[in-house]
């Protein structure tokens, strides 16, 4: 039996507030003494995600922008499957002025705009304005407008997810989808086509929802203002701390019989 863990970082790994993360890195290198992956999956660009994998220790192939793009950090490969980042900026650009909504994103700021929106440093804002196929906004109009907002980008094909800060616009593509191609590549690698594998999937927002339900393990970390992503699933475990601590407690705290009696055995 293969076990794969993914996890998304903002809120999940990184604290809400302080993007504290060091508690983490010593249980993935536990997960990985037992031969069990980690893999970043995250909204984050793969120009942010190539410094987290380091920091972490994390597996070299990255899931960024909500599965829109794949990166292997060892051959610089990049796969996109979603669409471009300039076409989606150009489809924003043009419902915004046709129904004058009130929203703005990533690709309206300077990196100072976005340092103040986001709490990174400058160098982290500008990394994440190297994006390639997501584009994170606020939405400042009215709430009850949203539905109409995501109907309108159904037909320009792209869609609204919630992610912990911001809602994301993008094609239709998901986390999910990208942990499947990154779970058959892997065994494919390692010469174990068609062999049997668990999922653990670790998350705080609605971004997280299909890589959560996919799951085998269903890790739901606490939002920042408290309460959790509400969903069901057979194997759902709520961690009771904030990231980072919530992370290594609630991967502690598995039954994984076919692997270990428990990872922190």
């Amino acid at each position: 039996m293969h076990y794969f863990v993914f996890t998304d970082l903002d809120g999940t790994v990184l604290g809400h507030d302080d993007y504290r993360y060091q508690p983490v890195v010593s249980k993935i290198a536990e997960l990985q003494a037992l031969s069990i992956p980690v893999y970043l999956n995250s909204s984050k660009t793969y120009a942010e995600l190539e410094q987290w994998q380091l920091r972490l220790g994390a597996e070299p192939i990255v899931i960024c922008e909500n599965g829109g793009v794949i990166v292997d950090t060892r051959t610089q490969g990049v796969r996109v499957l979603g669409m471009a980042y300039s076409e989606i900026c150009h489809r924003l650009d043009v419902i915004r002025i046709d129904k004058n909504w009130l929203f703005e994103g990533f690709h309206d700021w300077s990196a100072q705009q976005v340092v103040e929106y986001t709490g990174l440093s400058l160098d982290e804002a500008q990394l994440a304005q190297q994006r390639m196929a997501t584009e994170p906004l606020l939405w400042h109009d009215d709430e009850s407008e949203l539905e109409a907002f995501r109907e309108l980008l159904g037909l320009h094909g792209l869609q609204l997810q919630k992610g912990g800060r911001f809602y994301h616009v993008m094609a239709h593509h998901d986390k999910a989808m990208a942990l499947q191609e990154v779970i058959a590549l892997h065994l494919q690698q390692i010469g174990a086509e068609g062999d049997s594998f668990k999922v653990i999937a670790l998350g705080d927002g609605g971004n997280d929802l299909a890589m959560l339900c996919q799951a085998d393990y269903a890790v739901v970390m606490p939002q920042a203002k408290g309460g959790y992503l509400e969903f069901r699933h057979p194997r759902k475990v709520q961690a009771k701390q904030q990231a980072p601590e919530g992370w290594v407690e609630a991967i502690s705290s598995l039954q994984i019989r076919e692997q270990l009696p428990r990872l922190n055995e």
